[in-house]
């Protein structure tokens, strides 16, 4: 079921020329072209679907947020039971029945006590251009090598 109605022949075009699973497009859209139908019909049609793509992704990106904020709150109540857990049993205690087996097991984590005096060796530095600040220093008249900013017409289907 799509959001908008278009013409069947476009739709079918546009729904089987996609790997469903990549978004790879697998046949040519020549298809398109191939239809004998007026050219405003099948730019207008193809922008509808193209404007039910994005409502449908935009549907799956808030749901996804749903789940995660349903994710961060089962992932707080484990955190919150487990240490209750580790609260309520000496060191090395056991329990298990048929159902479960709680135990401890040793591990090893670096602390950081005072990062002020860890010697430089130990730090990443990791590296980011800025495409924000070479925008701005291009448009501020600097020269940056290796870039250029380029003006681009982007499509709005609205």
């Amino acid at each position: 079921m799509h959001l908008y109605e278009i013409n069947r022949e476009i739709e079918r075009i546009l729904e089987g020329s996609v790997d469903p699973e990549t978004g790879e497009v697998l046949t040519p859209l020549e298809e398109l072209d191939k239809l004998g139908i007026d050219r405003v019909t099948k730019v207008l049609d193809t922008a509808a679907f193209v404007k039910g793509l994005s409502a449908e992704a935009d549907a799956i990106k808030a749901e996804e947020k749903a789940l995660a904020a349903r994710r961060k709150i089962l992932e707080n109540r484990e955190t919150w039971l487990r240490e209750y857990l580790r609260q309520n049993l000496e060191e090395g205690e056991r329990m298990n029945n048929s159902r479960i087996a709680i135990s401890w097991r040793k591990s090893s984590a670096v602390e950081i006590q005072n990062e002020e005096v860890i010697p430089d060796d130990y730090y990443v530095i990791k590296r980011d251009i800025s495409k924000t600040l070479i925008s701005e220093a291009i448009k501020a008249g600097t020269t940056v090598p290796g870039a250029a900013l380029v003006e681009r017409q982007n499509l709005v289907i609205k």
